[in-house]
């Protein structure tokens, strides 16, 4: 007590002395306590803030301060021991009394104001490890509030500043160590410069010892908020943000973004230079786990406002960097994670939170995205955890079922947010419409009370608005003008970015088998030309540091690995989304434009942006068919402008099976509006193997798709089609032509085309019009192709291109209905182009083209198409649009002939392009003349041309003259680009002019509405009306009445098992009858008959049961026996059934010896035996159709929809037949159409088949609707509540059949087996089993609750309340609000499930393990089995569950187990992107897994089980991932060396 009373003494030397006293004493804990007791905490406190740092007090500031580190510490001196292990010698009781004392008496200002010097001492270095004591407290389970006290006290500012100025030099030293790497971006990065212009004097030695002090209090202050829960009081997370605005401010952000990035070289020169061998390792680790810690709090509202949001970006790149280094350098020493699982956990936690912001899960993907998926397989659990958090933030719920594929996910992202940014587009084309439209408006409808006139543009009142996805896009802006801190980037002119796939990126994104673009590790290659684009992104990342730029820190590294994490994931996908970059600089440009927009001041420009025209060029690369579906250039007042995009990414496809899968999944959310036109578009990419097929595929199964388009850019160095070969691949597209279906109307080649696919596609529409006996079919139906494009290709021959156009015109061509033809770019010439011209002319032509586009094909002087023009006498021409644009017209006579057709051939021409062809003034004077006589045209474009100013002055003064005598319906004149340019009055005079005409047709037009409204059509006439617009619009006359619709039936049998004599079961194979039924209903479709067509499954009670109500024809569709038919049981076995039973089940079903069925189509193998079993039974038609494969193949494909088609247009049983085989014989994507034809018989062969089967009137629509609204005919729509189980889901067929089994017959079903054995996709392929077989399985409802699995939630969440909303969204349940109780949903769940027999689906349930939803859920069981009869439970999870006790409920447990080793082998040959087609992948199978005697699998041997073992020993997610991740050189050594053992 004395010692400590002295510390009062006026004597400045026995202070001293007493101080140093004290500091000795604190080294045993019976004196630390004494000290403490005589409360020595608050006198040296007192001490320390008299002194005078700056004078000769310095050594009294520096004992005091030394005796209170000690006794927070603990510990008499730090040597050799870390803080946190001498911290934790004292009791926390202890701990907390010091630090109180330490804070309460004033401490911390003292403190700060020593951290605060200017240059390093030992006074800041004690303050730096005091306030890193201090900030201990804040890391632990009681806060107490001293994040606030450190907070008041900006001591967060002052170990930011300290740690400003120990960076500075100790960058200042690693420059001069590694003077060689002046190069490096890191060394002259902006952050760099800076921090060298302020390195103080500080040794680099002291400098990283303060460094570990600052950063470990920094990190004490911050961990705390990414562990908080988010629903905390608001007073906690704005001390937080205090804590982090006060980092920023003062530069420990940017030093903690260095340490993060610094490379091995400098870590291992700064390593030597402490010497402590993994010094940088930790300071490392605490900068990004400090850096971690600050996310959540840089996207908080109040982050937002205060302007720290705009450091996520570089946050990110930091954390994203760092661990990229550190999976790639524990890959290569062998360590499964190189780093404390801990500090993985943190930093993904960081990233987890930056991935719920738009602008930021763009860079994730990009930058980090295989890495991610890798952490999300990784053995340790907390990591895997993490990671999986990660990808369900950015929207990845699929990964959840196993999904590994990196690429898979990245498309789905790229659709989606595509899909996002097309929005966004027609944001700017609604602006832009109003804009042009609205003044004509405003001046003709009369404002309301309150002025206004109206919302938007009334005229156009059928125009999209985007309303579903309004809410997403404004977020979208708003965050991205946040994160990029409100400054738009340069609007300039850009050239759309390419995707040049060059040198090692065809590695990555050429070998599309699927889904999957072939690698390297992890993007192991990299795109030089890629730099092009993303040039800005290496010279502006966040205008600062350049994370990926320190791997070349220590000189000029040619690793490969090294440099695998620069390559930019995204980088095959299309404009904007091919960068994180280009969708910035597009997203900012379009909030920019937006703002402008509203702007009174901005300036009104007649054309779309730039970068939007880019967007629209991805989707649409021919112009003429974007001008049709975006009628910008036209007054359309009824269209909707409405498009959806889907883009593919750049690459080698050589399947489109998982992608067609993903656009499945897409297809299923998008609205099926007729309004809306929706576009599959390829670009810089090649195709071989099984594309074609699986592409039609696709295309049969989502006819939504309306258009289809292959591109590639302009060649050139770098292109795809360079890399490819030259149009690598382009021979597999022709092949479309002919065997797309009707659905798809538009079809683009845009520079893809080789010599030999044109000649190819000639062949094909050439040997199409030489078909006979079709003619009167193809006139039936009302689908075909309506556009098609083959433009930029001028190195086809120009004799080809003739073979082309002459089989392009012929009363049995493919493009009979063809009414838009684009030959823009291909230098045809002047005879090929007369002759195009020629048809599009002629009255006497098959086909009535509308819209056509010569530009840019060399036409010059023209002579022949000058001669076509003259002889043309055609009285009612059909063209509409014409562009002759950039054929260096000059002054050539077809020039002037052009001008003086617009006033007879092209009378009714609405739009006409005459740009860039040099023509001058006599020109010009010449069009004023003609535009006379033409009272349709609506668009005249004449730029960039070379007309004089008098001659334009003449010009514009016939306009204005037709003007004003209401004689005009130009809308748009454009003249831009002229030379010499217009002046200013006289675009003042054209605006005028323009302005009236389109006030003009506004006027019309509204007039027109209104007379149409207002006047009372007489009865009779009335009723003509109606039914010329019921012809036109497809709309049905309500009058009208059908007869009964004729029927067909179709039944599918898909038994899962057959039980052999010793009740042994034995697998069948799974059939997929998604492509079958969607053709048949496509054919129905397009035939448009009155004929109702009826999906059900093949049991004996269905086919009763369709011959009981009448249906005279029957599709059998199912496998094949050669003894028997093959029905289902009803509960998933199969039932023999042979020709005794079929006859005795028909004698019964039938009346008066009728036949049972008219007509019955059989497909199925060993369909002969079933088709003979019909005909015994008295059918008199029957069509066999040969399948030997899981999906339909291209013979069965082309000759069932041929077949169909005809026959449901009323031609007979025996021509239909023939039209199916001649479509087989004729289709260029089927091999050896010979053989082929082989597969199909009409039986009996001596029977009368020259007779229709259908008869039935042409309807508007079909299906046809009831009186009710609904439709006649019923498709097998899948429960869209339903998961999809994985593509490639096989094997599992015994295990389907047991669990099915159990869950008729039990209750409660657990399916238990580990992560990645399958039990979820078992669940889900159960579950549309039986949700396509409700007519025999009795379930009324299906509802399946995923996994609540690592999800972030917000609000409540648990099983109980997804299965409610799941009966709202299926309107069983009213919706609940958001403080309803428990017991009320639950009692809610109940009564909708009372009278209802449903099947409750609850996917990895032990996820709910050691939370209260646990208890809950268990409760929930007991009242569903106490309080319902007929609802079964079905679960998946890791163990059993033990609730045998519920209500006299037991448990039924399957335990599932891995997959066999064929099954293995076959689920290996479907997922590896090394097998191109079916038949590789059936002989790899054959190869290593054949069938022995009996069907039993080659299972046990020692060779089999090592390849199951390489191959993930028959756990399906390994197998998985193991296929996706092998090389190709891995694929050829390893199954190489498999063969020869």
């Amino acid at each position: 007590i004395d010692i400590v009373r002295q510390l009062e003494s006026g004597d400045s030397q026995v202070r001293l002395a007493m101080a140093e006293l004290i500091s000795i004493l604190t080294v045993a804990p019976h004196t630390r306590a004494g000290i403490i007791e005589a409360r020595g905490v608050k006198y040296l406190v007192q001490l320390l803030g008299s002194v005078d740092v700056q004078s000769r007090d310095k050594a009294l500031a520096l004992a005091a301060g030394n005796a209170l580190l000690r006794l927070a510490m603990g510990e008499a001196s730090l040597v050799g021991a870390p803080v946190s292990a001498a911290y934790k010698t004292l009791s926390p009781s202890k701990k907390e009394c010091i630090v109180d004392d330490i804070i309460q008496n004033g401490a911390l200002d003292t403190l700060v104001s020593m951290a605060s010097a200017e240059d390093y001492g030992d006074l800041r270095f004690l303050s730096a490890k005091l306030l890193r004591v201090i900030s201990e407290r804040c890391s632990g389970i009681e806060r107490d509030g001293k994040e606030q006290d450190l907070c008041d006290a900006e001591a967060v500012s002052a170990l930011g500043k300290i740690l400003w100025d120990d960076i500075s030099v100790i960058r200042s030293s690693v420059k001069k160590s590694l003077a060689s790497s002046d190069t490096s971006d890191l060394i002259n990065d902006s952050l760099s410069n800076e921090i060298l212009t302020s390195a103080g004097a500080a040794s680099c030695e002291n400098a990283l010892k303060e460094v570990r002090h600052v950063l470990r209090g920094l990190m004490n202050i911050l961990h705390s908020a990414s562990s908080t829960d988010c629903h905390k009081a608001t007073s906690f997370f704005e001390t937080q943000l205090s804590a982090c605005s006060q980092l920023i401010t003062s530069g420990g952000v940017k030093s903690l973004l260095w340490i993060a990035a610094m490379p091995q070289d400098a870590c291992s020169k700064l390593d030597m230079i402490i010497n402590e061998p993994a010094f940088c390792l930790d300071i490392q680790i605490d900068s990004c786990q400090t850096l971690a810690s600050i996310c959540p709090l840089l996207l908080l509202s109040m982050g937002q406002i205060s302007g720290m949001t705009k450091w996520a970006p570089r946050v990110l790149s930091a954390l994203v960097h760092y661990l990229k280094n550190q999976i790639i350098a524990s890959r290569s020493n062998g360590d499964s994670l190189g780093l404390i699982p801990g500090v993985y956990v943190d930093v993904l936690q960081g990233l987890g939170c930056l991935a719920d912001w738009e602008p930021l899960k763009t860079r994730i993907i990009d930058e980090f995205m295989p890495h991610l998926l890798e952490l999300h397989r990784h053995e340790n659990r907390s990591v895997s955890e993490a990671a999986t958090r990660v990808c369900l933030a950015l929207g990845f719920s699929e990964v959840e079922s196993g999904a590994n594929d990196a690429y898979l996910l990245g498309d789905k992202f790229n659709l989606t947010r595509s899909s996002l940014i097309q929005g966004m587009v027609r944001d700017e084309i609604r602006r832009l419409m109003i804009q042009i439209w609205m003044p004509a408006v405003k001046a003709l409808v009369e404002p309301d009370e309150n002025g206004a006139t109206g919302n938007g543009c009334p005229i156009f009142s059928s125009l999209c608005h985007d309303d579903d996805t309004a809410e997403i896009r404004e977020k979208v802006r708003q965050q991205f003008m946040n994160v990029y801190d409100c400054h738009p980037v340069s609007s300039s002119r850009r050239v759309r970015s390419s995707i040049s796939l060059g040198g090692k990126a065809m590695q990555r994104t050429m070998h599309r088998s699927g889904s999957y673009i072939e690698h390297d590790d992890f993007g192991r290659s990299t795109n030089s030309a890629r730099a092009n684009s993303a040039g800005t992104s290496r010279n502006h990342l966040m205008e600062e540091i350049n994370m990926h730029a320190s791997s070349e820190f220590a000189g000029n590294n040619s690793d490969d690995t090294s440099k695998s994490c620069h390559d930019n994931f995204l980088q095959c996908h299309q404009y904007p989304l091919n960068g994180t970059m280009e969708e910035r600089k597009w997203i900012i440009e379009h909030c920019q434009a937006l703002l402008e927009g509203q702007s009174s001041n901005a300036r009104f420009s007649p054309c779309l942006p730039g970068r939007v025209n880019d967007v629209l060029a991805v989707c649409f690369p021919s112009e003429l068919i974007r001008d049709q579906i975006i009628p910008l250039c036209d007054f359309k007042p009824n269209a909707s402008f409405d498009f959806r995009a889907l883009t593919m990414p750049a690459g080698r496809y050589y399947s489109f099976r998982r992608e067609g899968q993903l656009i499945s999944q897409e297809c299923e959310s998008l609205h099926n509006s007729e309004r809306v036109h929706y576009t599959l578009c390829f670009r810089n990419s090649c195709f071989a193997g099984e594309f074609t097929e699986s592409l039609l595929q696709a295309l049969y199964l989502f006819p939504i798709i309306q258009g289809l388009s292959f591109s590639n850019d302009a060649y050139g160095e770098g292109n795809a089609c360079n890399i490819c070969g030259t149009y690598e691949g382009s021979e597999e597209l022709p092949l479309l032509t002919n065997a797309i279906p009707s659905s798809v109307t538009h079809l683009t080649f845009d520079n893809v085309l080789s010599d030999n696919a044109a000649l190819s596609l000639a062949h094909i529409l050439k040997s199409v019009q030489d078909e006979e006996g079709d003619e009167e079919t193809l006139g039936s139906v009302k689908g075909s192709l309506r556009a098609l494009a083959i433009t930029n290709s001028p190195h086809i021959n120009q004799s080809i291109f003739s073979s082309l156009v002459e089989s392009i015109d012929g009363i049995s061509s493919p493009l009979l209905f063809l009414r838009t033809l684009d030959l823009s770019g291909n230098l045809l010439g002047d005879i090929c182009s007369a002759k195009i011209l020629s048809i599009a002319l002629s009255s006497s032509s098959s086909i009535a083209i509308q819209h056509l586009d010569l530009s840019r094909n060399g036409i010059r002087e023209g002579s022949a198409v000058k001669r076509v023009l003259e002889e043309c006498v055609s009285n009612d021409p059909k063209l509409q649009v014409l562009n002759l644009s950039q054929n260096d017209f000059g002054e050539g006579e077809v020039a002037f002939q052009l001008a003086a057709s617009l006033g007879d051939v092209f009378a009714k021409l609405h739009r006409i392009n005459l740009s860039g062809n040099d023509l001058s003034g006599t020109f010009l004077a010449a069009l004023g003349g003609s535009l006379a006589y033409n009272s349709h045209l609506i668009n005249l474009n004449i730029s960039n041309n070379r007309y004089s100013s008098s001659s334009i002055n003449s010009f514009l003064s016939r306009l204005h003259n037709m003007s004003n005598s209401n004689d005009s319906t130009l809308s748009s004149v454009h003249l831009e680009g002229n030379v010499p340019s217009l002046a200013p009055n006289q675009e003042m005079v054209l605006n005028e002019i323009l302005s009236a005409n389109r006030q003009r047709r506004v006027a019309t037009y509204l007039n027109r509405q209104s007379d149409a409204l207002s006047s009372p059509p007489d009865t009779d006439y009335d009723t003509n009306v109606q039914s010329s617009i019921s012809d036109i619009t497809g709309e049905p006359n309500a009058e009208q009445t059908l007869p009964p619709a004729e029927m067909i039936a179709v039944l599918f049998s898909a038994p899962l098992v057959w039980r052999d004599g010793e009740n042994e079961y034995h697998p069948i194979e799974m059939l997929d009858f998604k492509l079958e039924k969607s053709l048949l209903w496509q054919c129905f479709t397009e035939a448009s008959r009155n004929i109702d067509l009826t999906y059900d499954n093949a049991t004996t009670d269905r086919l009763q049961a369709v011959m009981t109500r009448g249906f005279k024809c029957l599709h059998f569709s199912g496998h094949g026996h050669p003894y028997c038919l093959t029905f289902e049981d009803g509960s998933g076995g199969i039932h023999w059934f042979n020709v005794d039973q079929l006859k005795a089940l028909i004698s019964g079903g039938v009346e008066d010896g009728e036949p049972p069925f008219q007509f019955v189509f059989v497909s199925a193998c060993h369909s002969a035996l079933a088709g003979h079993t019909f005909v015994d039974c008295g059918v008199p038609h029957v069509v066999c159709c040969q399948q030997e494969s899981q999906l339909m193949d291209r013979a069965a494909l082309s000759f069932t929809r041929a077949f169909y088609l005809a026959l449901a247009v009323g031609r007979t049983l025996k021509d239909s037949f023939e039209i199916g085989k001649h479509a087989v014989l004729s289709s260029a994507t089927v091999l050896n159409p010979d053989e082929e034809m082989e597969k199909f018989m009409l039986l009996p062969e001596d029977g009368e088949h020259d007779v229709p089967i259908f008869n039935a009137e042409e309807v508007p629509e079909w299906p046809t609707p009831n009186k009710n609204g609904t439709m006649n005919s019923s498709k097998s729509d899948v429960n869209e509540s339903l998961p999809t189980p994985p593509q490639g889901f096989l094997g599992r067929e015994t295990d389907m059949y047991r669990v099915l089994n159990l869950v008729l017959t039990r209750r409660y079903v657990n399916i238990v087996g580990p992560v990645g054995m399958g039990r979820s996709s078992l669940a889900a392929a159960l579950c549309h089993y039986i949700d396509e077989r409700k007519s025999t399985l009795l379930f009324d409802d299906i509802y399946f609750v995923q996994s609540m699995q690592k999800r972030p939630v917000s609000g409540k969440s648990s099983p109980i309340i997804s299965l409610h909303n799941q009966l709202v969204s299926t309107e069983n349940e009213k919706a609940i609000h958001e403080y309803s109780d428990l017991d009320e949903v639950i009692q809610d769940i109940l009564n909708s499930l009372k009278q209802t027999k449903s099947l409750l689906v609850f996917d990895e349930i032990e996820t709910l393990d050691g939370t209260t939803e646990a208890q809950d859920f268990h409760f929930f069981l007991g009242q569903i089995f106490g309080q319902t009869k007929d609802v079964h439970v079905l679960v998946t999870s890791d163990q059993s569950n033990g609730l045998s006790p519920l209500v006299s409920v037991g448990e039924s447990v399957y335990n599932l187990g891995p997959l066999n080793f064929r099954n293995t082998m076959k689920l290996f040959a479907y997922h590896c992107p090394h097998l191109h087609s079916s038949r590789e992948r059936k002989e790899l199978v054959e190869r290593f897994a054949s069938h022995t005697v009996m069907n039993r699998l080659a299972e046990g041997d020692e060779a089999s089980e090592n390849m199951k073992s390489m191959l993930g020993g028959g756990i399906p997610a390994k197998t998985f991932a193991i296929a996706y991740e092998m090389t190709a050189e891995e694929f050829q050594e390893q199954l190489g060396e498999e063969k020869e053992k």
